[in-house]
């Protein structure tokens, strides 16, 4: 004779209904548990539970607890969705609108679990892959990229440092121009941050190569620390040409810039640099 396990591997519901009809036949759960090879908790579960909801009753539950202390209100559920639904916040967001409009604390992981149970989640998109640029592929010394720094900076020295360079008399500042081609780093120190300064550094570098017989129409890329004041290098793009320097749009990449420039009559006067 097969056993309950056999025939539930079988079919789940068959084998709780030849359970019950045999039980009637012999009315003791002890006898009908031995007959079958399981528990007699198991015959009277299915024979209490068919008595209660008749055909029904033999269906699966599924394993919900009885108590959930730690599940939220199904009113707070609720009100997520629809802030979800209105606002189409993310659950970080959800939880600081809830913390300071409503003083309610939910865990983000909380909020996340119920998006995801009622399938309130966005779709990400997949990203197509970067192209890297081929900086191997650029003729020598036809592209550099030019960078400002402040020497003290706040994360590098203490106050008493800061105290003994400026009692020196050391430079504040570091201009710094690189070729991706070839890696080629020229660096200069200056007093000064202005457009002065940092064109003396430029008008410098290209009189070097131009000194060694190098091609430098340039292509020059300028990284900026302080877009703010309009009398520093990063307050604008300054480009090169004949005629001295031109100011270029925020939005513009790069600048082409011709072969030998010349900057001994740029179009402004400033103070004396100290590059």
């Amino acid at each position: 004779m097969l056993t309950y396990y056999h025939l539930w591997k079988m079919n789940p519901r068959e084998a709780r209904r030849i359970l019950i009809k045999d039980y009637q036949e012999t009315g003791s759960y002890s006898q009908t548990a031995r007959s079958f090879s399981t528990h007699r908790r198991i015959v009277r579960k299915w024979v209490l539970r068919y008595r209660e909801k008749g055909e029904i009753g033999l269906e699966s539950l599924p394993p919900i607890p009885k108590s959930q202390p730690t599940r939220l209100d199904p009113q707070l559920e609720r009100l997520i969705l629809r802030l979800r639904d209105a606002s189409g916040f993310g659950p970080k967001r959800l939880h600081y609108w809830l913390k300071r409009n409503l003083k309610i604390v939910i865990a983000t992981s909380t909020i996340a679990k119920y998006l995801h149970k009622h399938k309130r989640t966005k779709k990400h998109l997949k990203r197509e892959p970067r192209k890297s640029f081929d900086w191997k592929a650029l003729p020598l010394f036809s592209s550099s990229q030019v960078d400002t720094k402040e020497i003290m900076d706040t994360n590098t020295f203490t106050q008493e440092e800061k105290w003994l360079y400026r009692h020196l008399g050391l430079p504040l500042y570091q201009f710094t121009a690189i070729f991706p081609r070839t890696r080629a780093r020229f660096l200069s120190f200056s007093f000064q941050n202005t457009k002065r300064a940092s064109l003396n550094f430029l008008e410098y570098l290209f009189s070097h190569l131009e000194s060694h017989g190098a091609p430098f129409e340039e292509t020059i890329y300028l990284s900026h620390r302080d877009p703010v004041r309009t009398d520093r290098l990063g307050s604008r793009v300054w480009g090169l040409s004949n005629q001295g320097c031109e100011a270029i749009p925020p939005r513009a990449p790069s600048i082409q810039v011709g072969e030998n420039p010349s900057l001994h009559s740029p179009p402004y006067q400033e103070g004396k640099a100290g590059g």
